[in-house]
């Protein structure tokens, strides 16, 4: 099997559900999303449409704070083909029509949604398509909102709870002036007349930041001439940290069916627990 990117983000839903439910309207607001949702996956036709695309969703499984589902797009090519008589590439009479789709988690405790990209299911289409077509299941009365899942580990935490296997920098001379902390290597970059410096270091054993060097190049990495890019283990997990925001990523083994996720849900939910705003378990 290929591998995949596995993304997360958040969610929520604004707008009014009591009318578009079946349930009473006494029934609890977490009861009136639940339902929301899975009637708007429970569907066989197309839950919004692009000029050249139909999206849909696939089977689906609940479990009792989760759904497991596929979705994915109908497209349709330019109708174009190579006549080898003719030795070229002609417009045939028919459009080349084709289809893909992601697997995806969707918690409600958690309020976390994950999925995978799949070639022509990119993870912004992904949760654009998600969104219209949940807006269009409600007549535009409610809407699902989504956020990408960021890192939210502090550098001190790194350093100090987790071993830093992998630092990348990128330092560029200061102007006008630079911090006692990184003075040193601020000055050498500038004596060498580099425009960039870029500092790369990895130890199987843990980089050592009590190291003046390394030190000082975290340090400038953390201003606005600098980026870092650490790659660090917690507890037998790997983890990103970058300095400009990088969403919180996976790679794993693609899936091909609900229950590949499953299997693998458990797996991605540690994973993404520690950057998580709300922990419903």
């Amino acid at each position: 099997m290929s591998d995949t990117t596995f993304h997360f983000a958040e969610w929520d839903i604004t707008g009014v559900l009591t009318d578009i439910t079946d349930l009473d309207r006494t029934a609890s607001h977490e009861d009136l999303i639940r339902e929301a949702i899975i009637d708007y996956i429970d569907t066989t036709e197309p839950v919004t449409e692009t000029d050249d695309s139909r999206w849909h969703f696939g089977d689906y499984e609940e479990e009792v704070d989760r759904v497991y589902g596929k979705f994915g797009k109908v497209y349709t090519d330019d109708p174009v083909t190579y006549d080898a008589d003719e030795g070229d590439f002609v417009e045939s009479d028919e459009p080349n029509i084709d289809a893909d789709y992601s697997v995806f988690m969707l918690h409600f405790d958690l309020n976390l949604l994950v999925y995978n990209t799949k070639n022509r299911v990119g993870h912004q289409q992904f949760r654009k398509r998600f969104a219209e077509g949940f807006a269009g299941s409600t007549d535009n009365s409610a809407q699902f909102n989504s956020r990408y899942v960021y890192n939210t580990q502090s550098i001190e935490y790194i350093l100090d709870e987790t071993t830093v296997r992998e630092a990348n920098f990128e330092l560029e001379p200061s102007n006008p002036e630079n911090e006692d902390e990184w003075e040193d290597l601020d000055e050498s970059i500038q004596q060498m007349l580099a425009d960039k410096f870029n500092i790369d270091a990895e130890s199987a054993q843990g980089l050592n930041f009590d190291e003046e060097f390394i030190a000082q190049a975290l340090a400038m990495s953390q201003t606005d001439y600098g980026e870092y890019r650490l790659k660090y283990d917690e507890d037998g997990t790997v983890r990103i940290r970058t300095s400009d925001g990088e969403p919180v990523r996976s790679r794993q083994e693609r899936p091909e069916s609900i229950g590949g996720i499953r299997a693998m849900s458990a797996e991605l939910i540690n994973y993404v627990r520690p950057h998580l705003t709300r922990d419903g378990e």
